[in-house]
């Protein structure tokens, strides 16, 4: 995300991996983001939800993927439950894309 005045402030990095098929995941791809962050100055204003936003759109959209697997501080962990993500079996929140 850019800002005029101060430039790149923040960003979502993740992954698609191909793994071994389950009966949640019949297609065996999966996303993973292990990376949103916003400079300090430019905190609260919705960077960090449209940066993650974008990934999980091209993650469904571009690259079929159905499930992402998410690394979170206690910091973020707000901005994965307010997009939807569900606790699951794993110990790392974890987002289906396509629901409701």
């Amino acid at each position: 995300m850019d800002d005029p005045e101060l430039g790149v402030v923040s960003n979502a990095v993740g992954v698609r991996e191909h793994r071994v098929p389950g009966p949640g995941n019949l297609s065996g791809l999966r996303g993973h983001v292990f990376r949103v962050s916003t400079e300090p100055a430019a905190r609260k204003r919705g960077h960090a939800r449209a940066c993650t936003e974008e990934l999980q759109r091209r993650f469904g959209e571009e690259a079929g993927v159905t499930m992402v697997d998410l690394d979170a501080t206690p910091d973020g962990a707000h901005l994965y439950q307010a997009l939807g993500s569900e606790v699951t079996g794993c110990p790392a929140p974890r987002i289906r894309l396509g629901s409701s």
